[in-house]
């Protein structure tokens, strides 16, 4: 069994990463509290057949007054091999700042594959198709996501799209 595939998980506070996670570990929707600073969790991916890859997941707080910790935030994004950056589909300004977290996410890390989500797709957008494929040929990003939490929409594919890209990545090194 290879190493566990270090994947970032950021994005603004509130916009659903640990809702995000959690639905995609067990399977359900839980609510969510604010995460403080960084949780880890590790778990395991099957891209069909017996390809189990485990993934070790670092979901970073979004939240302005955890910001103080930002200095720790390059050390411990460091050495990522993807990552997945998660924007509300109902707050179009959780979309600005998605481009903010790559900005960090390629400066610390390089260009390690990164998988756009749209959070929340249960509710209504203020987040349009045009918006996205702006952001995306903007920032060079191939792969967007739209999941919801609530309705277990599509909450596995983030997590396989980019370990795909990342097993990708490194058989055509």
């Amino acid at each position: 069994m290879m190493r566990p595939l270090k994947v970032l998980l950021v994005g603004d506070g509130g916009v659903g990463k640990s809702t995000l996670l959690d639905a995609f570990k067990f399977k359900r929707y839980f609510e969510h509290r604010v995460t403080i600073g960084l949780s880890h969790a590790v778990c395991m991916v099957s891209l069909g057949g017996s390809e189990r890859y485990k993934l070790s997941i670092f979901d970073f707080s979004g939240q302005p007054r955890f910001f103080r910790m930002i200095k720790a935030v390059p050390t411990l994004m460091r050495g990522a091999d993807g990552a997945i950056v998660a924007f509300d589909l109902s707050s179009f300004s959780t979309l600005l700042t998605a481009r903010e977290w790559i900005a960090i996410i390629r400066e610390v890390s390089g260009d390690i594959p990164i998988v756009l989500v749209g959070t929340k797709a249960d509710l209504e957008r203020e987040v349009g198709e045009n918006d996205v494929k702006e952001l995306m040929e903007k920032l060079g990003l191939e792969v967007y996501v739209e999941t919801s939490a609530k309705l277990l929409k599509n909450v596995d594919e983030p997590f396989k799209v980019i370990t795909k890209m990342i097993l990708e990545r490194s058989r055509n090194r």
